[in-house]
């Protein structure tokens, strides 16, 4: 009966082409942004896209709509240029390459395929480099204090709740102390041997970062999109960046291969899950 239930859904997934697909989420993902964008931003994004796809069923096709919802955000990306999150940038990113790819139709698949891959690659490259340069992330304080505070392992902490008592006593003791200079933090270790384990999670962290950036040029289908989607269910058990999670998913189906059935499943499902968690403000955009 899973089996069952689960290949009808793999077949209504892959009834949609990867373009009408990624549209639809990079829309659903919007209209979730829009909600934590300034509330002049809101409603004329929610209309408009709203508007459009009512309208025109086919307007993940037309170079128009894609142009239009660049420029709807446009004036956040002028105002917050240099507080904006990296993945905010992705976004524009990759409505452009909807765009280019809605003018040139017959090559859409290619488009999307090679844009996703050199983005991709362009990301965890640079990733590596952050924090190989990073004196704090390569001791293992960066780690550290992620864990500590509860920023770490967020959804696996729910199921021990001598985590969760340690990490609500880190918060009590930062609140408490931050307004005193020099400022001393006694915390508590959420489980033993945490400072060790902080060390190699970082080393872990740069080794997985190195062979996602590897794979992507490696032909076989199977083994880099197995190694991509565990490494994104990874970051959905460890980390709260809902927002680039779901970035990540969208371009992962894009770099996907038309053949690909299983794979597109499994990265749609792994966006819901994430757009899930940042609705019910698990995670953040």
């Amino acid at each position: 009966m899973v089996r069952s239930a689960l290949n009808t859904l793999t077949e209504r997934i892959n009834k949609f082409s990867n373009q009408e697909l990624i549209s639809k989420c990079l829309l659903s993902y919007l209209i979730i942004k829009s909600l934590f964008l300034d509330l002049v931003y809101v409603f004329p994004i929610l209309i408009f896209i709203l508007l459009f796809v009512f309208i025109d069923k086919s307007y993940f096709q037309k170079p128009l709509f894609w142009g239009s919802v660049i420029l709807l955000l446009i004036p956040h990306l002028f105002v917050n240029y240099f507080s904006a999150a990296n993945h905010f940038f992705i976004t524009i990113y990759i409505l452009i390459i909807l765009c280019i790819s809605s003018i040139f139709k017959n090559d859409q698949e290619h488009i999307l395929r090679l844009n996703a891959k050199y983005i991709l690659a362009v990301l965890m490259i640079f990733a590596v480099i952050q924090k190989l340069i990073s004196e704090e992330f390569m001791s293992g304080q960066t780690i550290g204090y992620m864990g500590y505070t509860g920023q770490l392992f967020k959804l696996p902490t729910w199921f021990f709740p001598e985590i969760k008592d340690a990490v609500g006593f880190n918060h009590q003791q930062i609140n408490k102390e931050i307004l005193d200079l020099p400022v001393t933090f006694s915390l508590k270790q959420p489980f033993p041997y945490f400072k060790e384990f902080s060390l190699l999670f970082t080393y872990i962290t740069i080794f997985a970062e190195i062979i996602f950036a590897a794979l992507l040029f490696v032909k076989s289908e199977f083994l880099k999109n197995s190694f991509f989607a565990l490494f994104v269910f990874a970051l959905i058990l460890t980390r709260q960046e809902t927002g680039f999670i779901l970035l990540v998913s969208i371009l992962l189906m894009m770099q996907l291969k038309d053949k690909s059935a299983l794979f597109k499943t499994i990265y749609f499902g792994l966006f819901i899950l994430s757009l899930g968690l940042t609705i019910v403000q698990w995670g953040f955009v």
